[in-house]
């Protein structure tokens, strides 16, 4: 008898082992998420091979409960192997936990996080994380400390990689952004931190080079974004997706945050009085969204690839890296902040070299700006500026970095910037208070 049940069992067993799901390595790069809302978010990734697809999603590490996503119909434009993800119905301001799941197996080692934002509207207090020009293959202790410090989101204010040709060569720049998944600083600070990114001058090009367009189609395939208003806007008519202004916004609590595009639209050269950083579309867009939300939110944040208020060391140079290099430009937005009264506005920017900030004043009209310097790259950019603050260059060895916390008082509204080191050692740190007016 006990001879006829030892078959039985074994083909029970293997049918139990087939039934259950098997852990495996999935993904050759990523995930990393963002669009972060209240309630969605986008996670990316790159399979090891082509597989079909679906996403875990828990709020408990184990897993022991879970939701599944099914992966994004792929495109023939599509990078190969790239898999994305639309997540809904998530819960405001709890963090997930989301894995790959592919037929029986499930990813074992790269296990995603994201924290859905708090909800519009309430005051909310937060912490997130800002930093400048990067190494593509950069290994930077400072990309581990931000994700020591928690944030609810990590700003790459450009130069994420330094790749650019001046040739269209769609395969040069996926590489590039690949490549940069690769470091293994990178790739777990993405894991477990949501990114918002914008490009500047060695992740996109020099304005007019036909590069821009392969920039374009990596950056729209490979990073989860909030949407883009310039692909909706009218005033483009025909002009194709990838040479329209990747500028985007979406809020936080009661704090608006417009993150600009400052190298698609960008005329460099020429008369001084002509020159643009933003473009027409993107100087009315910025406008319109300064304006709602002086109404609507207790503070906007602009996050800028380049300083507000460094110098120039010659306004001549098309290779300055400042709003310095466009006087007119610069001195129409201020003239238009005063007259609309535009206040509780506070400018962050990167790629000058160094730490610094303008605590900013209403008599006469100063803009507030937090300068978070960078984490590889030494750009030769002047650092020299209109800072209250500051500038803290690196010594040879420093990798530098931003905080912001947020804390929202509902009567007023305080943004402290906290300027780092990859060693956790503050090296520079203000405050900027508004009161805020009763709000719908």
């Amino acid at each position: 008898m006990r001879r006829r049940m030892l078959p039985l069992l074994a083909f029970v067993g293997l049918c139990l082992l087939s039934a259950t799901p098997s852990f495996a390595q999935l993904v050759a790069r990523g995930p990393w998420s963002g669009a972060i809302t209240p309630y969605s978010a986008e996670v990316n990734l790159v399979l090891f091979e082509s597989r079909l697809t679906s996403l875990e999603i828990s709020k408990v590490r184990d897993f022991t409960r879970f939701t599944s996503v099914p992966e994004q119909p792929r495109r023939p434009q599509d990078i190969p192997l790239l898999t994305r993800y639309k997540l809904y119905n998530l819960e405001p301001d709890t963090l997930y936990y989301y894995r790959v799941r592919a037929g029986n197996q499930r990813e074992y080692e790269r296990i995603g996080e994201l924290r859905t934002f708090p909800l519009e509207g309430q005051p909310t207090s937060f912490r997130f994380a800002v930093a400048g020009g990067s190494e593509a293959d950069s290994e930077a202790g400072g990309l581990a400390e931000i994700g020591y410090q928690k944030p609810l989101f990590f700003v790459q204010l450009g130069n994420l990689h330094n790749a650019t040709p001046q040739a269209d060569d769609p395969a040069h720049f996926t590489k590039a952004y690949l490549a940069s998944l690769d470091s293994f600083a990178r790739a777990e600070l993405v894991r477990r931190v949501p990114l918002v990114y914008t490009w500047d001058r060695f992740d996109y090009g020099e304005r007019g080079a036909t590069s821009g367009r392969s920039a374009q189609n990596a950056f729209r395939q490979l990073t989860p974004h909030h949407p883009f208003p310039a692909d909706s806007s009218a005033l483009f008519g025909d002009t194709p997706l990838n040479e329209r202004p990747v500028a985007q916004a979406f809020s936080i609590g009661r704090v608006r945050v417009l993150v600009l595009d400052t190298r698609s639209a960008r005329e460099s050269t020429g008369d001084p009085a002509t020159r643009t950083m933003l473009g027409l579309w993107q100087n009315d867009w910025l406008r319109r969204e300064l304006a709602a939300a002086q109404q609507t939110h207790a503070l906007t944040l602009v996050l800028s690839s380049v300083p507000w208020h460094a110098d120039a060391a010659n306004a001549e140079d098309p290779a300055v890296e400042s709003w310095a290099n466009f006087p007119a430009e610069k001195a129409a937005l201020k003239d238009w902040l005063i007259a609309n009264a535009i206040d509780r506005v506070i400018w962050v920017s990167a790629n000058a070299g160094a730490l610094a900030a303008q605590s900013g004043g209403s008599t006469p009209f100063v803009l507030p700006e937090f300068q978070v310097g960078d984490i590889d790259l030494r750009p030769t950019s002047p650092t020299s500026g209109d800072w209250t603050q500051g500038p803290i260059e690196p010594d040879p060895t420093e990798e530098f970095f931003g905080l912001i916390d947020i804390a929202d008082e509902r009567l007023s509204i305080t943004a402290t910037f906290i300027g780092m080191n990859q060693h956790s050692r503050e090296k520079l740190r203000t405050a900027v208070t508004f009161r805020v007016p009763s709000l719908p």
